[in-house]
C-alpha cells in the first residue's frame, strides 16, 4: 500500500501529501499509529514506536529516519530499525524535544498483565542519544 504523510511546505504556504519512498531493503514499512517523531536535523526526521494497527493495536519497537529531498518533494526512509525502542509501546499526547544532542520523550507504559494495553497514568522517559537508546 501507498504510505502518504502530509508536510507542510512554508514557501507554498500549504499543505502537500507526499508517498514515502521505501529502499529495496525494507520488506515493508507501515506507518504506525501514536508514533512519536522529531525533526532531527534541517532534511530529517526522527520517528519511532507506536502502534500497529493491522495486528490489533500491538506496540512496536520500531524506528526509522525520513530524508526530506532538498526540493520537498520526496521523502525517502533510512536506517530502518537501526535503533529499536527497548520498549515496544506508542507515545500519546506527546511532544519529543531534542536537547544538548540527545531526543528525550514520554514513552506509555504497558500493563504487566496485557502486552495490548497501555497504562493511562504511567510514562517512562526514553532518551536517544544519536546512537544507542539509553
Amino acid at each position: 500500500g501507498n504510505n502518504l504523510i502530509e508536510m507542510y511546505s512554508l514557501t507554498a504556504n500549504r499543505w502537500i501529501v507526499v508517498d514515502i519512498e521505501t529502499p529495496r531493503n525494507i520488506p515493508r514499512l507501515e506507518l504506525l499509529s501514536f508514533s512519536a517523531a522529531i525533526q532531527i536535523n534541517p532534511k530529517e526526521i526522527f520517528v519511532f514506536g507506536g502502534y500497529n494497527d493491522s495486528e490489533m493495536e500491538r506496540p512496536e519497537r520500531l524506528s526509522y529516519v525520513l530524508q526530506v529531498s532538498a526540493n520537498r518533494a520526496s521523502v525517502t526512509v533510512k536506517n530502518y530499525n537501526t535503533n529499536p525502542l527497548a520498549f515496544a509501546e506508542g507515545f500519546w499526547n506527546n511532544n519529543p524535544i531534542v536537547h544538548r544532542g540527545r531526543v528525550y520523550a514520554l514513552q506509555n507504559v504497558t500493563d504487566e498483565q496485557d502486552e495490548l494495553t497501555a497504562l493511562a497514568d504511567q510514562r517512562r522517559v526514553v532518551v536517544f542519544n544519536g546512537e544507542r537508546w539509553l
